[in-house]
């Protein structure tokens, strides 16, 4: 049985430039890599998972940044998300990452969120907008079901958005 796939967040889905606006507002201070700043990059580590729990039931976004392990670069430099830039002179990849997820890397909900802010950021695109699963024609649904409106309904739910109406009647139907 393959694995199942973690859901997209609705945030995914927002203006890059909205998220990066959302993302600076509630961006959490990066500490220096010395013992004061571990210890205060401790305390928000504990706060954090305190107050949204733990990942990954719990994902790091532009609401809820992660703190940045000191030493690391900052999350709009689109460093390696394994090691935040820490490793190696060159700039690389997560892929190329000499640590990959061992000791030295990040911790898990780090990497996260820096994937987040690098899309935020605009430094790698985002995932793209769903299309809808059906069109519904308005105009020509007279014997509209409970089921079809419960459908409408969800669609206007997650985010979806009538359509106009041109002359032909060629645009219609809800649209993401």
């Amino acid at each position: 049985m393959p694995a199942q796939r973690a859901a997209v967040p609705k945030s995914a889905y927002r203006d890059p430039r909205v998220r990066l606006l959302d993302l600076l507002r509630n961006l959490l201070p990066h500490h220096p890599d010395t013992e004061t700043g571990w210890a205060a990059y401790c305390v928000q580590v504990d706060e954090w998972h305190r107050k949204h729990g733990h990942y990954p039931q719990a994902s790091p976004d532009e609401f809820k940044p992660y703190p940045l392990t000191p030493g690391t670069q900052p999350a709009n430099t689109g460093a390696c998300f394994n090691c935040g830039g820490k490793h190696g002179d060159a700039k690389h990849m997560q892929f190329d990452c000499p640590v990959k997820r061992l000791p030295g890397s990040v911790p898990a909900p780090e990497r996260a969120f820096r994937s987040v802010a690098a899309v935020c950021y605009g430094i790698i695109r985002g995932p793209p907008a769903p299309t809808p699963v059906r069109a519904i024609n308005v105009a020509e649904a007279i014997d509209i079901t409970n089921a079809d409106e419960a459908y409408v309904k969800s669609l206007i739910d997650d985010g979806a958005f009538s359509t106009e109406v041109n002359e032909e009647g060629k645009e219609h139907g809800l649209l993401n």
